[in-house]
């Protein structure tokens, strides 16, 4: 197995975590909204709160590696330096907005 598809099967293994955090919150927004009452208890509410901030923190680790796996990439094929340069450019302001 190359490096590159260890690398995206890692990636794809992320998202498929993330995506798991945020259909959970969903679920529990929806149970809310279905039932017209608060199905929330107090620590309920701080148990959201941190899975809120898990799936954030997952989420800016997962664009983290990608950044990283693209611009190997980016050098690896050999792409010209004008255009890396202008590309990492572009994904470290990106990076940082997140």
């Amino acid at each position: 197995m190359s490096m590159n598809t260890e690398l995206d099967k890692k990636l794809s293994h992320r998202l498929n975590r993330i995506i798991g955090q945020i259909e959970a919150l969903k679920k529990k927004i929806e149970a809310e909204e279905n039932s017209g009452e608060e199905v929330f208890a107090a620590g309920d509410c701080m148990q959201t709160i941190y899975q809120i901030k898990a799936a954030r923190n997952a989420m800016k680790k997962f664009a983290e590696a990608y950044i990283q796996t693209h611009l190997a990439k980016c050098f690896q094929d050999g792409l010209q330096r004008e255009n890396v340069e202008n590309g990492l450019k572009e994904a470290v302001t990106a990076a940082m907005d997140l």
